[in-house]
């Protein structure tokens, strides 16, 4: 299960395992009521929710990674303050930029977000990526890597992962 807080403590993010989707509650009045409820943008995401992470005192922007579809997902609300109303929009679709991404590279099973910063861990490749967004646009800006990864070897016609440290498999950032 993943949750996650704003900088608030007024705003928390919860995996829905049994439905794939992150429920959005908010703090009012000393009570936690659903705002939203982000659901997976497609059936064959199956792991979506498996990690969250947000960012700003009135959740600015929401991270859910589907590490089963080597993706994350990038959330932002829209209020329209004439009717008092959040709608919830899908800003983006962060995809591995691994040429051949595949389920084990576990890209989204950890994501950390600070602003226009966020940190996608895929500890499957031993890898943390990271982006920067302008305006709506989130772009891939580095890779960090272990220094102590042993790739994959081809061993009597099996991929052997060897001497794998998880590098990537939780992330933050400040």
């Amino acid at each position: 299960a993943a949750a996650a807080y704003d900088d608030n403590g007024d705003a928390l993010l919860v995996f829905g395992t049994v439905s794939n989707e992150v429920i959005v509650y908010r703090l009012s009045r000393e009570r936690w009521t659903i705002e939203k409820a982000l659901e997976a943008p497609s059936n064959k995401t199956t792991s979506f929710g498996s990690a969250v992470a947000c960012t700003g005192s009135d959740l600015t922007t929401v991270l859910v990674g589907a590490p089963d579809e080597s993706a994350v997902f990038v959330y932002v609300p829209v209020t329209n303050a004439s009717i008092n109303s959040t709608t919830w929009i899908l800003e983006a679709k962060l995809d591995s930029p691994e040429s051949a991404p595949e389920a084990r590279h576990k890209f989204g099973a950890a994501v950390a977000v600070d602003g226009d910063l966020a940190a996608v861990g895929a500890p499957g490749l031993e890898a943390v990526y990271v982006y920067t967004r302008h305006k709506s646009a989130w772009r891939l800006a580095t890779t960090i890597r272990s220094s102590d990864y042993d790739y994959d070897m081809l061993l009597g016609g099996s991929v052997v992962g060897v001497h794998e440290q998880s590098f990537g498999a939780a992330i933050a950032l400040s």
